[in-house]
């Protein structure tokens, strides 16, 4: 048995404790992996899929899609040419799209172009059911967008 010089007998049995490097460490750490854990069950709860990540707050549809789609291709790892091209199309209409809304330009062929593309990936890439849903969720909020430019 391992004593520390000076050591109170309480602190001596929180050494010997098999999670006592977890009560060293103090509440400060408890409470940031208690935090990690219930923010993983919120999202869960949330219909989000934890594998993906959260989603980006106050993000435009835009914006949103691209996380989506980056997300979804880093967690499905490995894709043939065909599949990494699709999402390779999505991404570079979407961020066409977007540096010309900054400019205040709606360019709705890119924009078009872009929706094809996601569309494009629901269709045709191996997805799992939740991330068709994501990007379903996506071309809803893109289709959306289209829809009220056409409409002002």
């Amino acid at each position: 048995m391992k004593t520390t010089r000076g050591a109170s007998t309480q602190q001596q049995q929180i050494m010997m404790h098999p999670f006592g490097a977890f009560c060293r460490k103090g509440l400060v750490q408890g409470a940031i992996a208690l935090a990690l854990v219930m923010g993983v069950q919120t999202l869960h709860a949330q219909g989000y899929p934890a594998q993906y990540g959260a989603r980006v707050p106050h993000a435009g549809p835009v914006e949103q899609t691209m996380s989506d789609l980056q997300r979804i291709a880093h967690a499905n790892g490995v894709y043939s040419n065909r599949e990494r091209e699709r999402y390779d199309n999505a991404l570079r209409h979407l961020a066409q799209f977007q540096d010309r809304l900054r400019r205040r330009q709606f360019d709705k062929d890119k924009l078009d172009q872009a929706i094809e593309d996601v569309q494009n990936i629901v269709d045709n890439n191996r997805l799992d059911r939740r991330a068709k849903n994501l990007l379903w969720r996506d071309l809803g909020a893109l289709r959306t967008m289209r829809a009220r430019y056409d409409h002002r």
